[in-house]
Formats: C-alpha cells, sequence, structure tokens
C-alpha cells in the first residue's frame, strides 16, 4: 500500500476501507452459476422405508450441485452405517432379523475429485403381519423310548406363510396309545412296545379355528443284563495284507440290543493285527485263523466275548493263463451266447482287476 493510500484512507473512514477491500477483490461472492456441476449433495429416495424381516427395498441416489440441479455421471458406494440389514453394491436392502428403527442407516456415498459427500435413508424393520392359524407343528416329530421312559414334546403354531404364531396355548393327549402325557408335553412310555404311530397330539385353538399336531414313538423293551456279543462279519476272507472293518454289538438273554457299550479288540490265533477302532489288517501268511478277532465288552462285573474268523489267502503270482468260460457253446443261427474270461497265475490262484480284450 503506497503513502498516499494510506492517507486516502485515514481521511475517509470505515466507507473507503470496504471499497478498498472490494477493489481488491477480497470477500468476493461466487456466482452460483460459477459452481454450476459441482457436487454439493447427495439425496437417497426413499428417504425411509417399513420392511418385514427379510424384506428388500431397493434404493437409489442422486447427486446436486449448490443450485440443486442434478450431477450427472456420478456413481454411488452404498453402506451400511448402524445395522438393520445389507446392501448390494445397486442399492438393494435387505431387512435384517432384528426390530427396530435404523435411523440414517443407508448411506449413499459420492466422489467428485476432492468432494466427498454422501445421503442417508432410514429403515425400521417390523414383525410381519400374521395370518390365521394354519397348522400346528409337534417337535421332534418321532421319537423312540424305552418302557417307562420320558420324551419331552414341544409345538409350534404358524399362519399359512409358515411364520410363527406366539401366544398360542396346546392342549396335549395321547390319540393311539404307548403312554401317557401331562398338560406339559412331558410323555410317558407304557409298559407295551411298539410303534404308535401320530399317538401324540397337541391341539391349538385361535378363535374359530382348531389345528392339531401330532408326534409319533416307538416303545422298546428296556435290555437286561449283558449276555452275548456278536461280532459282524462272522467271518472274512482276505488277500495278504488287506484289510476288514469289523463291528460289534452286545445283548441281553432276550437277544435286545445294549446300547453305549464298548469294546476291547484283539487277535488272539493270529492272521494280523487289530486297532482300537475295530480294523484288522492281514499278515503275510496265508491260512485260516478260527476264531482269531475277539471283542471284549464289560458291564459291571459282567465281562463277554464275540468272535469272528479270517482266512487268509496268498496273493496271486504273475499271471499264467486264462480261462473262457463256457469252453464251448451250441448256438442257432444268429443265436447269442455271453462268455467270461478270468486270469490265473502258475498255482491256479485267481487274478483280480484283469481287462480282456
Amino acid at each position: 500500500m503506497t503513502k498516499s493510500k494510506f492517507k486516502f484512507l485515514l481521511k475517509y473512514g470505515i466507507s473507503a476501507l470496504v471499497l478498498f477491500f472490494l477493489a481488491m477483490g477480497v470477500g468476493r461472492v461466487i456466482p452460483a452459476a460459477a459452481q454450476a456441476g459441482i457436487l454439493d449433495h447427495v439425496t437417497v429416495t426413499p428417504a425411509s422405508a417399513t420392511l418385514v424381516p427379510g424384506g428388500a427395498q431397493q434404493f437409489t441416489a442422486q447427486a446436486f450441485d449448490i443450485a440443486n440441479n442434478p450431477v450427472a455421471g456420478a456413481t454411488f458406494l452404498w453402506n451400511m452405517a448402524s445395522g438393520g440389514g445389507t446392501i448390494s453394491p445397486a442399492g438393494l436392502f435387505t431387512a435384517g432379523t432384528t426390530q427396530g428403527t435404523f435411523t440414517n442407516t443407508v448411506q449413499a456415498f459420492a466422489v467428485q475429485g476432492a468432494v466427498i459427500k454422501f445421503g442417508s435413508a432410514s429403515v425400521t424393520v417390523t414383525a410381519p403381519a400374521l395370518g390365521p392359524l394354519d397348522h400346528v407343528t409337534v417337535s421332534p416329530a418321532s421319537a423312540t423310548v424305552a418302557l417307562g421312559g420320558t420324551q419331552q414334546f414341544t409345538a409350534q403354531g404358524f399362519d399359512a406363510a409358515n411364520t410363527p404364531i406366539t401366544g398360542l396355548g396346546f392342549t396335549w393327549n395321547v390319540a393311539a396309545g404307548g403312554g401317557t402325557i401331562n398338560a406339559g408335553g412331558l410323555f410317558t412310555a407304557g409298559i407295551t412296545s411298539g410303534s404308535f404311530l401320530n399317538t401324540v397330539q397337541a391341539v391349538a385353538v385361535q378363535g374359530a379355528i382348531i389345528k392339531i399336531g401330532t408326534a409319533s414313538v416307538t416303545i422298546t423293551v428296556a435290555p437286561g443284563p449283558l449276555d452275548h456279543v456278536v461280532v459282524s462279519p462272522a467271518s472274512a476272507i482276505l488277500a495278504v495284507s488287506g484289510t476288514q472293518q469289523f463291528t460289534a454289538q452286545g445283548f441281553d438273554v432276550a437277544n435286545v440290543s445294549i446300547p453305549g457299550l464298548s469294546f476291547s479288540w484283539s487277535v488272539v490265533a493270529g492272521g494280523g493285527g487289530i486297532n482300537a477302532g475295530g480294523l484288522f489288517t492281514a499278515g503275510s501268511i496265508s491260512g485260516s485263523f478260527l476264531n482269531t478277532v475277539q471283542a471284549v465288552a464289560v458291564q459291571g462285573a459282567i465281562i463277554k466275548i464275540g468272535i469272528a474268523s479270517v482266512t487268509i489267502t496268498a496273493a496271486p503270482g504273475p499271471l499264467d493263463h486264462v480261462v473262457v468260460s463256457p469252453a464251448s457253446a451250441l448256438l442257432a443261427v444268429n443265436g447269442t451266447q455271453q462268455f467270461t474270461a478270468q486270469g490265473f497265475d502258475a498255482a491256479n490262484i485267481s487274478i483280480p482287476g484283469l481287462g480282456f480284450g
């Protein structure tokens, strides 16, 4: 600033000062027209939505300049800020299972150079409107219970869209025998074994609507003390180094299976080895090993043993000859005959897995 300009300001005061700054360009307001096309704000449509769990809502976004003119070519990044569901890159929102109002949870971000703006929308997730009672489901749908044993059943009512209906009361009864049931759905098996189809019933009443759910029960005889053990298979034929999985089951004197037993496996007469899970591996010596596999079960002071036999066959040698069966055939004109072939080693031991051409 020159000395003469300074004297001018002192003489004419504040008015001259304002005129001076205007002349220098300070405080100049940029016209709105000059800001046209510059990103100023983003609007999300719709601004709010109410959905049931699992419902969907398509949101769209539009960018505007300061004069509220649309900004062409803007792209948007969609984001969920405070829960309520999920949103796709294209703005498709899917409501979650948690009910409530999620304010400004949907966000659409737009970027233009160094300018970042976002718009938001709110979502309310509400319980679905329930239809009238349509059907009742009893859980479990079937149960196996020992004589005198118990099984807890539960029931749930649904509308036609399979939406659970809360607040229903159920009346329990046994329609086809097998035992009894109390008001809380606790079934107690009777003294007769057998299968009782749809015997458990849960009745729900909603106004004039009555619906019934059912479940079936199988009553089994409670096993007595351990009487014997059965190993399966009872015998096996294996090649050298071959394997065979054995299993064991304990039974009472009436041949009722006893659950929950554990077994100790062993090989007592040679032929190979067996692991703790009953997997037998044949040794290198061929022959028959009678009752060599043993499974021992212990129930209190009772000890019972099941057995199985193993035959180990020699591994075949190199292919020596092939036998076609039948060796001859008598056919009519245009008749057919199926032939088969088998390869053998020099000791006449069959060789598996051969292909014939």
